[in-house]
């Protein structure tokens, strides 16, 4: 295994709690790659997107945790 990957079911100062959502695992050999270093992409969803289906989340002062520096967040539910 290469990572187990974790998520907030909602934000903590709501009660949220932290679980494992899965696994990155490797079923052959690692090996570098042109590929892997241009085209391989991980997506984080912006919290925009949670604010669309959780609105009262705005207020929670967890929202600008994971900003980072130069990023423009748009903290608004639609």
């Amino acid at each position: 295994m290469l990572y187990t990957v974790f998520a907030m079911d909602k934000p903590s100062s709501l009660g949220g709690t932290e679980m494992e959502i899965g696994e990155i695992v490797l079923r052959s050999q690692m090996q570098t790659s042109m590929w892997g270093d241009k085209h391989m992409y991980f997506r984080h969803q912006k919290h925009d997107e949670d604010f669309r289906y959780h609105p009262e989340w705005m207020n929670e002062p967890t929202h600008g945790t994971f900003v980072m520096e130069g990023e423009n967040v748009k903290l608004h539910p639609y």
